[in-house]
């Protein structure tokens, strides 16, 4: 009996001019030619890449190609048939159903992921080095995660906030009414489901508004 190719997913955060981004795109190229059934998920600044001839190039062979609405009329694109657009419903659905899932993010280099996350999905909130619209994207997605059914925690660096912004408290207590756990640190944390929302996406605030 043959068995069935695994199925590959892949939620992309950081801008089509990224390296990261074109290197997660050949990666997908690479398991649509084996015969594997590929999905991915377009976040934030990855939205701006829906257009991109080798994006919609995956499409036509086989790629399920979704991206968040709310990014896109964050960013003024018209929500129209590049993608198939919709909520954090999708990104969920997409991490349950695939067998190989990976974040291409705002990993440090230098992380290893030890520790066993098992069934787990870990939004790491990063404010060493970014702005704060980028670690209340961070909330949002572990929220909306969360409320989609998934076992979310977020992992605050360098420490869980204790006076954060106006505009950032909704989310967080959204984020604690969804029973998000919310820790400090990444130690153990990273190995498997994680997602970074780091310094790696530039002018992020410019959207914030």
């Amino acid at each position: 009996m043959s068995r069935k190719p695994c199925s590959v997913g892949r939620l992309f955060i950081l801008p089509p001019g990224h390296e990261r981004f074109h290197r997660g795109i050949d990666e997908l190229e690479k398991f649509l030619c084996a015969g594997h059934p590929c999905y991915a998920y377009l976040l934030d600044d990855a939205v701006l890449g829906t257009k991109l001839p080798e994006v919609q190039r995956l499409r036509d062979m086989g790629l399920h190609l979704t991206a968040c609405a709310f990014a896109a009329l964050q960013r003024k694109i018209p929500l129209n048939d590049d993608a198939v657009y919709g909520g954090l419903v999708l990104l969920a659905d997409i991490l349950e159903r695939c067998d190989d899932f990976a974040a291409v993010d705002d990993t440090p280099a230098d992380d290893k992921g030890t520790g066993d996350s098992a069934g787990w999905v870990t939004c790491v909130a990063d404010d060493r080095k970014t702005k704060w619209a980028r670690r209340g994207e961070a909330w949002r997605v572990a929220a909306g995660l969360a409320s989609a059914g998934l076992k979310v925690r977020i992992a605050c660096l360098p420490t869980i906030p204790e006076n954060p912004p106006p505009e950032i408290k909704p989310l967080m207590e959204q984020a604690i009414d969804s029973h998000v756990e919310i820790t400090s640190g990444t130690k153990g944390k990273t190995r498997g489901r994680s997602i970074w929302f780091g310094a790696g996406v530039s002018d992020l605030e410019r959207f914030s508004g």
